[in-house]
């Protein structure tokens, strides 16, 4: 168990220090803020989210005789965890390849592993093993975790701001330092580690260590760059700071001046005795010409003569091959022509083809629409009964707003009869030998026959007898037969009060119900 647990530390360590090594590969970061979907289980007793949780499997261990397969499964975490694990082993019987799928439940208690293998194959099977890129596992949920999901979660990772010193660039905003000079990176105006890669035999870099300028390029009387070496001279006039030709430059061509006229001088000497002596030459060199000439004249028309008939028999020999030659290219390219016409013929019907899929298409596409047009047109005829149902129900509410107030109208008027009839009383009351009951007890009487109407309205006796009326009236209104509405049962008489007779009571919508109760105080 311990050397399980170093492996994975040591595995988690190297990976660790593989994504630092990479991000030092990044000189210029910064950070990014990112959302991503996670798949992951929230803890019920701190509401955290741990994404995964992912079990590891250690080396799955093959033994021989039977095709055992045993392998481990470890928890990491701090709670334990219940999932259903599915995985397919092959066996090698006697040269015959098999695969077997198991499936099984398992619970893996935190910080620890459990260990279980199967017997895939009785007899001789010399190997087995597991296939890893078969294995599932399914998380449920427990007493300590909500079953895996997917959530969105937000967290801030480093990017590269941008390339690194010395990486080849085109623009400044390609690094991250802000320079890019002679197509490499730099954080400063200046060619990546004061190298701008000049070419030593035909260019000198400045001394700003910025840019390559080539060399000898530059005229006298010219403005050189940043270097003498642009000027062709390689000097520059201290007082101009132009290109010009070195003093020692100057002194070395007035003494080649004077040694080239002197040279002249005794050339034209020499110049002069070998005309003299090629007079005398000439002279006896006609009398030969003479001789010379005749012969020459022979042997040149005999040349001639040879070298027009060989030209024309070499003429006629390139012309058969040139013919030869071009019926060659013609056929060529009359197979190319042909080959070109196939694949236009096939491209064609290719294009053919996926016209036709097209119109399919477009075809399915006009009956769809069809379909939404006359569902669409059945969804407006069912909006307007809607609304025409709700335009209903507002004049209803209306009507019993109407009757609401009507109903106040006729309370307010019985209470002005209930005002009269109670100064009567005390008029009554207050006459001598009185045999009727004086006001208090009057009072007292209408007060208890009042309680004990609304706890009779509130008992059960009531609200069996209530449902009674309604199921033998069929849940109707005995006024005007609507049903499907609240419904109220009205007492005709409160002579029985506690012991109703089914004759003393109606059922009524709350319509009805108004109209009696308003026809009742009129």
């Amino acid at each position: 168990m311990r050397l399980q647990k170093f492996a994975c530390f040591l595995f988690l360590l190297v990976l660790s220090l593989g994504v630092y090594a990479e991000d030092l590969n990044c000189q210029y970061q910064i950070d990014k803020n990112i959302t991503e979907e996670v798949i992951g289980i929230r803890l019920k007793d701190t509401n955290e989210f741990v994404a995964g949780p992912e079990l590891i499997t250690d080396k799955f261990v093959a033994t021989a005789g039977g095709a055992s397969v045993e392998f481990s499964i470890i928890n990491n975490y701090d709670f334990p965890i219940d999932a259903n694990i599915s995985f397919s082993v092959g066996y090698n019987c006697l040269g015959n390849y098999e695969q077997k799928r198991f499936e099984k439940t398992i619970s893996v208690p935190a910080r620890d592993f459990i260990r279980f293998g199967d017997t895939g194959h009785e007899g001789y099977c010399r190997d087995a093993s597991v296939l890893m890129d078969t294995i599932k596992f399914k998380i449920f949920e427990n007493s300590y975790y909500f079953p895996q999901k997917k959530e969105t979660i937000e967290k801030t990772i480093l990017e590269c701001k941008g390339k690194n010193d010395g990486d080849i660039c085109s623009t400044n905003l390609e690094c991250g330092g802000g320079y890019c000079l002679k197509g490499r990176c730099n954080s400063q105006n200046a060619c990546y580690q004061n190298d701008c890669l000049c070419d030593p035999a035909t260019e000198v870099q400045c001394q700003d260590n910025t840019k390559c300028v080539k060399k000898k390029t530059i005229e006298t009387a010219s403005k050189p760059i940043c270097s003498f070496e642009e000027c062709i001279t390689k000097y520059i006039d201290p007082k101009t700071g132009l290109c010009a030709e070195s003093p020692e430059t100057i002194a070395t061509k007035q003494k080649v001046e004077a040694e080239k006229k002197a040279a002249e001088a005794k050339q034209a000497e020499l110049q002069e005795q070998e005309r003299q002596l090629l007079l005398a030459e000439k002279k006896a060199n006609d009398d030969k010409f003479f001789l010379y000439s005749i012969i020459g004249i022979l042997l040149a028309g005999t040349i001639v003569i040879g070298f027009f008939v060989l030209k024309i028999l070499r003429n006629k020999k390139e012309q058969e091959k040139e013919i030869t030659k071009q019926l060659k290219l013609r056929i060529a390219l009359a197979s190319k022509k042909i080959e070109i016409i196939k694949t236009e013929v096939l491209q064609a019907k290719k294009q053919k083809e996926t016209l036709e899929k097209k119109l399919m298409e477009l075809e399915s596409l006009e009956r769809d629409l069809k379909n939404t047009k006359s569902g669409l047109k059945k969804k407006q005829e069912e909006l307007r009964q809607i609304e025409d149902e709700i335009q209903d129900k507002k004049n209803k509410h209306n009507e019993l707003e109407a009757n609401l107030f009507k109903k106040k109208e006729a309370l307010q008027k019985e209470m002005a009869k209930v005002d009269r009839l109670c100064e009567e009383l005390r008029e009554e009351a207050t006459k001598p030998n009185n045999n009727k009951w004086d006001f208090t007890n009057l009072v007292m009487y209408s007060k208890e026959r009042t309680r004990k109407k609304n706890l009779y309205m509130l008992s059960r006796e009531w609200d069996e007898k209530r449902r009674q009326k309604l199921k033998e009236a069929d849940y109707k209104c005995q006024d005007c037969s609507i049903s499907g509405k609240s419904l109220d049962v009205h007492h005709l008489t409160y002579d029985n009060l506690g012991h109703e007779l089914m004759s003393d009571l109606i059922a009524l919508c709350r319509k009805c119900h108004l109209k009696r109760e308003s026809k009742k105080e009129e």
